[in-house]
């Protein structure tokens, strides 16, 4: 199954690109800095969140990990 992180998910673009992915059968992880902004949408019960302000971001965090998404390959 094809997975795909979303960052952004609760605002104008990432809210729809998030139920486009769901209707095409794609695990979404779904990222945003306000999870209670993001349990409020439709599509919350059908993806993993996993919330993160990337205004905090710390470059001693690996964050294919954090997302549990694996590194891809070049």
């Amino acid at each position: 199954m094809k997975k795909v992180l979303v960052t952004g998910a609760t605002g104008f673009i990432g809210s729809y690109v998030v139920v486009e992915l769901l209707k095409r059968g794609i695990h979404v992880i779904a990222s945003s800095s306000n999870k209670e902004k993001a349990s409020q949408k439709d599509w919350f019960p059908q993806v993993e969140f996993i919330e993160l302000n990337f205004r905090e971001v710390d470059d001693a965090v690996n964050y294919y990990s954090y997302f549990k998404i694996g590194r891809a390959h070049v």
